[in-house]
């Protein structure tokens, strides 16, 4: 509890955001010194590439030091872009418990915000330098990031033409299998039809001749019964009743 004697310290945390990637981590440090009592300050950085970000920690240790804080890191502008300030719901409590016994005192605040932008001049110089450094480091990774999805869209254009030609060759290869298969199919359908045709030749004819046969059969055992007729009335003797 706040006034309570003895208790440990506990810093107020506040988020620092919107740090341009060129300023370096003393610049901010130095800046909030000028402000607060600064217990802790820590810029993030990716932990695979160790760059810097955008954002850090800043640990006060007073209430109206962070209050301060709260205030005047708004209102700093790096390279057209101002920083922010925020805190989480129980250090805010903490803050407005805080204010509602000793009132915000405001007067200091302009002779504040002419030191932190001192602070931030003496190191604009270095501060462009790097953001020129970066500026062309990202411009020659563009670059380079290009060339490589370029690389990759060529290939990726001469994969799909060899899956074109690919897919053509099937398609041409799938179509004459095919009309090799009708025209397959067609000739056995005319020799199917050859076939039935010439069996149908052959049995009409079997069938004519067996007729012709029949007939001619006949013809002749009629011929041989009126030649003997006529030769057994030559020879005068008198058919048989039986024939």
């Amino acid at each position: 509890p706040l006034g309570l004697v003895g208790a440990p310290i506990v810093p107020f945390s506040i988020f620092v955001s919107n740090i341009p990637l060129a300023v370096m981590e003393p610049v901010i440090r130095d800046m909030l010194v000028t402000v607060a009592r600064v217990v802790k300050w820590k810029r993030v950085h990716n932990p695979v590439t160790r760059r810097r970000k955008t954002f850090g920690f800043a640990d006060i240790a007073d209430a109206e030091g962070a209050a301060r804080v709260l205030r005047l890191v708004p209102r700093v502008e790096i390279l057209g872009q101002n920083l922010e300030a925020k805190v989480d719901a129980a250090t805010q409590d903490r803050i407005s418990a805080y204010q509602k016994l000793v009132p915000a005192d405001t007067s200091g605040d302009e002779a504040a915000l002419a030191d932190m932008q001192r602070v931030l001049a003496q190191s604009r110089t270095a501060i462009e330098l790097e953001h020129e450094t970066l500026q062309r480091t990202a411009e020659l990774l563009s670059k380079e990031q290009a060339g490589k999805d370029a690389k990759l869209q060529a290939k990726e254009r001469e994969r799909k033409e060899r899956e074109e030609r690919r897919s053509r060759r099937r398609k041409r290869r799938s179509s004459r299998s095919r009309s090799r298969s009708r025209s397959r199919d067609k000739r056995r359908r005319r020799n199917r039809r050859s076939r039935s045709r010439s069996r149908d030749r052959h049995s009409s004819r079997r069938h004519r001749s067996s007729h012709r046969s029949r007939r001619s059969r006949s013809r002749d055992r009629s011929r041989d019964r009126h030649s003997r007729r006529k030769r057994d009335e030559t020879n005068g003797v008198k058919p048989m009743d039986s024939e």
